[in-house]
């Protein structure tokens, strides 16, 4: 008998035992399950670290629109709907899964199971890909690089400004003020806050990038002589238009130099970001290339061959060659001005293309198909790939790496069609 006490006695400590390293297994890992995300273009892929639980049973992901704690029984993990579960996974040596973005905020969290039990990881956020804008009817934009900000003016004097890293709205804004009806740049003071400038009359006026305040007011030499269009180089130097002559009012001096009279009626002025290349023209025209020295002389001169549509909303220049991309049809112009391809031929339903930042490649976007076209910037312009999106897209722009489309998204939930801002990782 004694013997006996003495065998179960034995039994039970070590039962105990095994429960408590069970146990602090369980915990251990518990607190380290390092779930992770990394965002891919149209999507999103998680990685966590193989199970190394007794009794493996399966790897759950779950997904809610809205912030969950993390389920503390096995009978409410096994109730969940189907709507909520984004991935089972029965094997063990699997480590990763990815999910397509959804146009709302997304919160998932990993499940290890192991029988009756099963370990919750931290719940990680997936902010959206997408912003559905506030209006459709887009006049201008500016985007605001250092601070990652996208500011929309739109034809009901309107102005949305939209976060571009977590695609969210910072302000929506009532404008009563005319002069946003007319060319508009951005660039920013000596202390690094964001600028914009309107042009309205012979004025150039200075706008708060917050407030939208006047802080000053640029007056055009001779007084009275009208401006029509403005750009701003990465130092925030203004060049402007009026008419027949090309100006530049410089951001340190406070001076404007006039650094041509060419005799020509135009109204649409680009500008490099170095501030070495400026083309001008109007609508569909002859376009004068200029190429100008750090002392604000004219080096030298080009004019097109032939009309080029050169409305200024439309048309891509590259970031440091003037490298041109007409409006409508997505004719290539190098620099020295010599046509070279339409990418309408390629692009279906052509609407605008964009240089990456260090004019490397031409991404193009048509209102035909749900991608993004991309060719070489070189000669022959080759096409080397695309890729697919999920809005049917109508611009688009680089931002921090990433392609930011606009573009017109079904939402099958309503019936009804969004005008969105999509982003792209490339």
């Amino acid at each position: 008998m004694k013997y006996l006490l003495t065998l179960v006695l034995i039994s039970a400590i070590c039962l105990i035992a095994c429960y408590q390293e069970e146990s602090n297994k369980y915990n251990t890992q518990a607190n380290g399950l390092n779930f992770t995300k990394t965002e891919v273009s149209n999507g999103v892929v998680f990685n966590w670290e193989e199970a190394k639980m007794f009794n493996f049973t399966e790897y759950i992901i779950t997904k809610h629109p809205n912030s969950t704690p993390a389920i503390t029984s096995i009978e409410d993990l096994s109730k969940l709907s189907s709507i909520n579960i984004m991935a089972r996974i029965k094997s063990r040596q699997s480590n990763s899964a990815n999910d397509s973005t959804s146009i709302l905020r997304t919160y998932y969290r990993l499940y290890v199971v192991s029988g009756t039990h099963f370990l919750a990881s931290d719940e990680i956020v997936q902010n959206s890909n997408f912003y559905t804008l506030q209006n459709q009817n887009i006049s201008q934009t500016l985007i605001d690089r250092k601070n990652g900000r996208l500011y929309l003016f739109y034809s009901t004097s309107t102005i949305e400004i939209i976060d571009l890293k977590d695609m969210k709205q910072i302000a929506y804004y009532n404008s009563s003020y005319s002069p946003f009806i007319n060319s508009i740049a951005l660039g920013y003071d000596q202390n690094g806050n964001t600028e914009i400038y309107s042009s309205n009359g012979d004025k150039i006026f200075i706008f708060e990038g917050d407030s939208f305040k006047i802080k000053d007011i640029i007056y055009n030499i001779p007084k009275g002589k009208g401006i029509y269009n403005i750009a701003t180089d990465e130092n925030s130097n203004n060049f402007f238009v009026e008419k027949d002559t090309i100006s530049k009012y410089d951001k340190i001096t406070k001076k404007i130099t006039k650094l041509v009279n060419n005799g020509v009626y135009q109204s649409y002025i680009k500008v490099t970001g170095d501030g070495r290349y400026i083309l001008t023209g109007y609508g569909f025209s002859l376009v004068n290339q200029y190429n100008l020295s750090q002392d604000n002389r004219i080096i030298s001169m080009k004019r097109s061959s032939g009309n080029v549509d050169f409305t200024n909303y439309g048309t891509a220049m590259a970031n440091v060659e003037p490298t041109l991309i007409a409006a409508s049809n997505g004719a290539i112009y190098n620099k020295d001005f010599q046509y070279s391809k339409i990418l309408a031929n390629e692009v279906a339903g052509y609407a605008k293309s964009v240089f990456d930042e260090r004019d490397k490649i031409i991404y193009s976007v048509g209102t035909a198909t749900n991608l993004v076209y991309k060719f070489e910037n070189k000669d022959g312009y080759k096409f080397i790939g695309s890729l697919p999106i999920k809005s049917r897209p109508t611009g688009i722009f680089i931002y921090d790496g990433k392609l930011i489309l606009f573009g017109m998204l079904k939402d099958f939930n309503s019936a009804s069609t969004k005008y969105v801002l999509e982003k792209v990782f490339i």
